[in-house]
This record gives C-alpha cells, structure tokens and sequence, in this order.
C-alpha cells in the first residue's frame, strides 16, 4: 500500500495540548508535532530524546548538530500562533539540506507543498484555461471551400436590450442601404438626362453650321441658358472637329 499524500491532510491533537499547563508553546511544540504522521520515529531528533531521557541537556538543538541524518527543527515562529517546521538532513555541523517543511497554525499542523507541486498547479490550470478558450473560439468558426475559415454570424442573446440592439443595427443598415441605392439611381438619371441635351444641343450646332457654310451667311447659336451668342459668317467652308 502506497503512502498516503501527507499535503492533503490536516492534523490536530487538542487534547494533548488541554494537558499542558503552559498550552501550545515554543517549548513543547516539537514534542506536539512528534504526535503527527509528520513525524520520523528514526530521526536524530527522537533518538537523541531517547538517548537523554535521564540525562539534563540543557541544549538540544547543540547537540543535534553533532548528528548525521534526518533532523526536525524550527525555523520560524510566532507564539501563541504560528511555528515553522523543517525536515532536512545533516551531513555535518554546518550544512543540512532541506527536505519538507511543514508549519503549526493554531494547534493545526500542515505539510507545505513543494515548488514543484506549485508550479506544476499553475501550470496546469494555465493550460486548462488555453483549452477552454481554444474551443470556444473553435465554436465560433465554420469553414466554406470558397471563403475558408470566417466567424459564424453573431447569434441574438437572450437579453431583450441585445435583441433591441441587433435589431436598430439592421434597421440602420437597411435604411443606409435603400439611401445608397436611391442615390446611385437618381445620380444615373441625372447624368443620362444631361448627356441627352448635350448630344441634342451639338447636333443642332452642326445642321446650323453646315447650313452656314452652304449659303454663305450668318446663324445664330443657343448657349445653354437660351441667351444668343456670337454671330459668325464666312463665304468659305470651314472644317470642325
């Protein structure tokens, strides 16, 4: 049977802590956190505790440093609160090398997670979220042979100011449309009008001239607004372009 994960748990004694005159202290706490499955039964810790349970060391921590091997210490705390706890190992006097750190919060003991642990969470969470927005936007799209892949047409939502909003958007789009079309068919009748006259007026003008040149006199020719011209004889042909 594999072990279990020690991160997900969460552990308290309270009443090993009711026994103590003092309460929760900086004095007993590796002595509450040794009631854990935190705890090493083979650590440097409880086998100096063994080693000295007649004897009066007045420091412990002095003579755990001239140990090898697993070690609990306190690194940090705040009493009546907060105490961190570190596992690591001790290869001599002044190197140790971490291994877990736990800490006690209120008589409740936690096992911290590793930056490992942490950075895959994150990860994967990051991940997660690239997935859902992958397919949601894969959802948005259709593919035609002709076009490719486009956004589908925006769908109405259920709100009835977005209804109200999609539909002035039409409107507004037809009626822009109608006044487009309205002008381009004005404009073409305009121009066909004003192409007729001219083609009229300048069909005039030749007849007239050619009149001129055959009988030797003067003719008078319209301007656009109705007002006469110059006058204008010649006894020769004259040759226009």
């Amino acid at each position: 049977m594999s072990d279990p994960e020690l991160t997900t748990i969460v552990w308290r004694h309270p009443e090993w802590i009711m026994q103590q005159p003092n309460g929760l202290n900086s004095n007993n706490v590796l002595d509450y956190f040794s009631e854990s499955p935190f705890w090493e039964k083979h650590c440097n810790n409880a086998t100096l505790k063994m080693q000295t349970q007649y004897n009066d060391l007045k420091d412990l921590m002095f003579e755990l440093k001239k140990m090898r091997g697993i070690e609990f210490t306190v690194v940090h705390e705040r009493p009546p609160f907060l105490w961190i706890i570190r596992k690591q190992k001790r290869t001599n006097e002044y190197d140790a090398t971490p291994i877990a750190t736990y800490y006690v919060y209120k008589a409740e003991v936690y096992q911290a997670p590793d930056l490992y642990s942490i950075l895959a969470n994150r990860v994967m969470i990051s991940l997660r979220s690239l997935h859902i927005a992958f397919n949601a936007c894969h959802d948005q799209i259709e593919f035609h042979p002709a076009t490719g892949y486009t956004w589908k047409k925006a769908a109405l939502t259920e709100s009835q100011d977005s209804n109200n909003k999609d539909e002035n958007s039409i409107k507004i789009i037809e009626q822009e449309s109608k006044e487009a079309i309205d002008f381009r068919e004005s404009a073409r009748q305009s121009l066909e009008c004003a192409n007729q006259k001219i083609l009229m007026r300048q069909t005039a003008a030749v007849r007239a001239l050619d009149s001129m040149a055959k009988q030797g006199g003067h003719v008078q020719l319209e301007s656009d607004d109705g007002i006469g011209s110059s006058r204008a004889s010649s006894s020769k042909s004259r040759q226009f372009i």
